[in-house]
């Protein structure tokens, strides 16, 4: 999003290199002059690699960086973190492809959900903005004339940061009439049922990922107040989504141990929540060993 990639094949070794030192000696003093905590700063580094060009027999030499500041990459590196934070905090994969995932947000989450996404898309725009203003400053220039110096082709200046784009669909697994559908079309009952199948079980996996970590906390009786906290949102999401059922078998047992201090009572109780969910999820070795 932010990187450029430059084609260095026609430079010989020693001017390959010496392009290198110059871009890192210059990204360095820029770091040093937008850092906001000078203290926190590392050397950069230029991705310099060889590869053989897909379409060529010949070696290509490619450079690969970040024409900013330091302060500037990261802080999309925080906003990106922050915006799966929010979306591990609020909602449930249901499916994911390898390229795509699909969420369930509870209803009683989405207005805070949407008003988080607003504030990230906030401080894309204030970020969006110090990198066009960048783009237009003597520092860029600089990067550019040591590019151009080299007669290699020039460094973009359009750098475009999308907006984070969240699409709400109405949902909920309870809506799903399989008797109905089974009068109509016993294919489309029978895909309706598989579907339905899978995305409990990927909402089982999901809600095992979050237990983990409350689970182990529990057992060692550490930040208890919190863990309550996190059960009972939990739960109530996962009722919100029509699993009812599911809250009652593996988030009300650990609720009820919250407030004890008997550690073989709080261990039968996780226990049989992992078995549960064991039982729940199938037998997928590596969900198994997570659990």
């Amino acid at each position: 999003m932010l990187n450029v990639t430059i084609d260095a094949t026609a430079l010989n070794p020693s001017a390959f290199f010496s392009l290198i030192q110059e871009l890192q000696e210059l990204l360095r003093n820029i770091d040093e002059k937008y850092a906001m905590n000078q203290s926190l700063l590392r050397g950069r580094s230029i991705h310099a690699k060889h590869w053989r060009a897909f379409h060529y027999d010949e070696r290509r030499r490619m450079i690969r960086f970040a024409p900013f500041p330091s302060s500037y990459i990261n802080k999309l590196k925080t906003i990106r973190r922050e915006l799966y934070e929010e979306i591990n905090e609020y909602a449930i994969l249901v499916y994911s492809d390898g390229v795509r995932n699909t969420y369930l947000l509870p209803f009683e989450n989405a207005n805070v959900f949407s008003n988080k996404i607003r504030e990230l898309n906030n401080k894309l725009a204030e970020l969006r903005e110090k990198i066009n203003t960048f783009v237009n400053s003597s520092d860029f220039l600089d990067i550019t004339l040591i590019i151009e110096k080299y007669a290699l082709q020039p460094v973009k200046s359009v750098f475009e940061i999308p907006e984070i784009y969240v699409r709400l669909i109405p949902v909920s697994l309870e809506d799903i009439d399989l008797e109905k559908w089974a009068q109509v079309s016993p294919t489309v009952a029978e895909a309706l049922q598989k579907t339905k199948e899978e995305y409990v079980r990927n909402v089982l996996i999901s809600i095992s990922e979050k237990l983990k970590p409350l689970i182990t906390d529990l057992e060692k009786q550490q930040n208890l107040v919190l863990i309550k906290e996190r059960l009972e949102m939990l739960k109530r999401t996962v009722e919100s989504i029509g699993m009812k059922s599911i809250a009652n078998e593996i988030i009300i047992p650990l609720l009820n141990v919250t407030g004890i201090d008997n550690i073989q009572t709080i261990r039968e109780s996780t226990e049989r929540v992992r078995a549960v969910l064991r039982k729940l999820i199938g037998d997928n070795t590596n969900v198994q060993g997570n659990i």
